[in-house]
């Protein structure tokens, strides 16, 4: 028997009635969700069975996950409020939610990759034996705190209250833009330092 649909669905947004930069933001952040539990899972599983005990790198793994499928949850709920579309598609009554739930969002993906840092230096030290080694990866594990930390406090108060959320050129003090630099270019620094370090390792 035909069916009439009287409502079909538009294959330029998808069966959720999407736009395009919202469903790879959709995809992308279920996949992470869904591997950063399994991965997570998988670590404690080979703690517990084979080469335990749990250690602070493991905290900080634990830490890690939490924050990045935090991260990745918002950015689903926001996808509804037109995160992955032009600001100007974006609805007057959604915006201040967008602009929140991304707020939230840049704080969250801090602590991940910070957490995320932590926890390498952690391991290093879980199983270096020279002195240098130790120094090195607690100094990453410093700087990389530190960087978490400045970088969350001018997010906080680049703009003005009670909405720092907000973005705008009036309300805004710092850009967020370079904040974001500053952050990716010292989180580079400190991973590239890390890898050194476990190479110096081997």
């Amino acid at each position: 028997m035909a069916t009439n649909l009287t409502n079909p669905i538009d294959p330029a947004r998808g069966a959720f009635d999407l736009a395009a930069g919202s469903q790879y933001i959709a995809i992308v952040s279920t996949t992470a969700i869904i591997w950063s539990i399994l991965v997570f899972l998988v670590r404690a599983f080979l703690r517990m069975k084979v080469n335990g005990p749990f250690g602070w790198d493991d905290g900080a793994c634990a830490a890690a996950t939490i924050f990045g499928t935090s991260f990745s949850t918002i950015a689903l709920v926001d996808v509804s409020y037109g995160l992955g579309e032009d600001i100007e598609h974006v609805a007057n009554f959604h915006r201040n939610t967008f602009f929140l739930l991304l707020w939230c969002q840049s704080m969250l993906y801090m602590f991940a990759s910070c957490f995320a840092q932590v926890s390498v230096a952690f391991l290093i030290c879980r199983i270096a034996k020279v002195r240098m080694h130790l120094v090195l990866a607690y100094g990453l594990a410093i700087a990389s705190g530190l960087c978490c930390l400045i970088s969350t406090f001018l997010v906080v108060f680049a703009c003005r209250f009670p909405t720092p959320w907000i973005l705008s050129s009036t309300t805004c003090t710092i850009n967020r833009w370079d904040i974001w630099l500053g952050n990716s270019i010292i989180s580079g620094l400190v991973e590239l330092f890390l890898v050194k370090t476990a190479v110096l390792l081997v």
